[in-house]
């Protein structure tokens, strides 16, 4: 699970999946996260990274990260290791 948070404050946590070093997949019912929206994605305390929903689709979503993330974080990410 991660915590997503759109720039204007609303905040939901979401299942993480399908995790590369360019983006995500986010399980998550929320209406705000749709087309277009900046989002941050918090893995942890320490990190978190700056999103752009690609696509949105019956609780799916696909995020595109605005800098790519290292293949090893990607790995922790996924493996829920992070």
């Amino acid at each position: 699970m991660v915590t997503v948070t759109l720039s204007s404050g609303e905040q939901t946590d979401a299942a993480i999946q399908n995790v590369s070093i360019h983006g995500c997949n986010l399980q998550s019912e929320e209406p705000w996260l749709r087309l277009g929206r900046f989002v941050t994605i918090r893995f942890n305390r320490e990190r978190s990274v700056q999103a752009i929903v690609r696509w949105a689709r019956d609780g799916s979503t696909g995020v595109e990260f605005l800098r790519p993330i290292t293949s090893a974080e990607a790995q922790q990410v996924a493996t829920g290791q992070f």
